[in-house]
């Protein structure tokens, strides 16, 4: 069916959210509406939705708030070699499970 599939002929898995509306959103409650607007018409289309350019605190704060989102940005971690990734990940989930 035309309109299904994604711009390298497969169907679409992923819907990124613009860090342009990601860095806004805590203060401009347009930007907020636009991205729980996305986040929402991604889980009922059955995507994953991606939120890019989380950059402060609050940012992952608040797109956790819109539920099953994966946050990507500055606030999460800065770029690293890959043999640096596992005892990234083994401290990440160390420190959310003492802040939760």
């Amino acid at each position: 069916m035309p309109g299904d599939r994604g711009p390298v002929g497969g169907p679409a898995q992923t819907l990124k959210i613009d860090r342009g509306f990601v860095r806004d959103m805590g203060h401009d409650p347009k930007d907020y509406a636009i991205v729980s607007a996305i986040a929402h018409a991604g889980h009922l289309l059955g995507l994953d939705v991606v939120a890019e350019g989380a950059e402060t605190q609050e940012q992952p704060e608040l797109l956790r708030g819109l539920g099953g989102l994966c946050v990507q940005g500055y606030a999460i971690a800065r770029p690293m070699p890959a043999e640096d990734f596992p005892g990234w990940c083994r401290d990440y989930e160390r420190r959310r499970g003492q802040a939760g």
